[in-house]
């Protein structure tokens, strides 16, 4: 029986704790044993210049030959995208698809991805894309007001309300308005347009 909505976001915020808690072989024991128990075979790849430190693939073979699709995050730093990429195992489990699809669990950074990289090119294996997880966790509001969504947010950038800047606004009927500033904006509020500029 499929997982409830609210189970899976129970189940993902339980692998976010442990993903916390835990240090890097704990970590990758844990993602180990999340991907084992989705019913597929996996396989821990030790990275060439530290052989201790070891990446994990689930490899879903495709029904046909052709290009594969990599999805992947990193377990050693990023708890969030970690999380995603086992519930999508699990959401997965079972399943085939045309083309294979990879779920990799990276680790070290920069140095491990270009590693699996690597690893694919000298297995001649053709790639379609890869989908990063790792900016799953990242959420930026710009809000005049701390708000609920403005609390979990990742970076808030305070913007300027509505009477302290000047622009253009669409009405109900569609007719393009201009818009006067009447207030002044407290010096760390920015217009939308100066958020964007940076």
């Amino acid at each position: 029986m499929a997982e409830t909505p609210r189970e899976v976001r129970e189940r993902l915020r339980d692998d976010v704790r442990k993903l916390v808690a835990g240090d890097r072989p704990a970590r990758l024991e844990y993602v180990t044993t999340a991907l084992l128990d989705t019913g597929r075979h996996v396989t821990r790849i030790p990275l060439a210049r530290h052989r201790e430190i070891e990446l994990v693939e689930v490899a879903i073979r495709g029904t046909s030959h052709g290009d594969e699709l990599v999805i992947g995050a990193h377990y050693d730093t990023n708890p969030s995208a970690m999380a995603v990429l086992l519930g999508l195992a699990r959401v997965l489990a079972g399943c085939r698809f045309a083309r294979t699809v990879r779920l990799v669990a990276f680790a070290e950074g920069a140095t491990g991805s270009r590693e699996y990289a690597r690893r694919i090119h000298d297995n001649a294996i053709a790639l379609r894309g890869m989908l990063s997880l790792e900016s799953v966790g990242f959420l930026a509001v710009s809000e005049i007001f701390m708000t609920e969504t403005a609390q979990r947010a990742t970076l808030v950038l305070p913007a300027a309300g509505a009477f302290e800047k000047s622009g253009t606004t669409t009405n109900l009927a569609g007719d393009l308005l201009p818009v006067n500033r009447s207030l002044d904006a407290p010096d760390f509020a920015r217009s939308d347009l100066d958020i964007i500029r940076g």
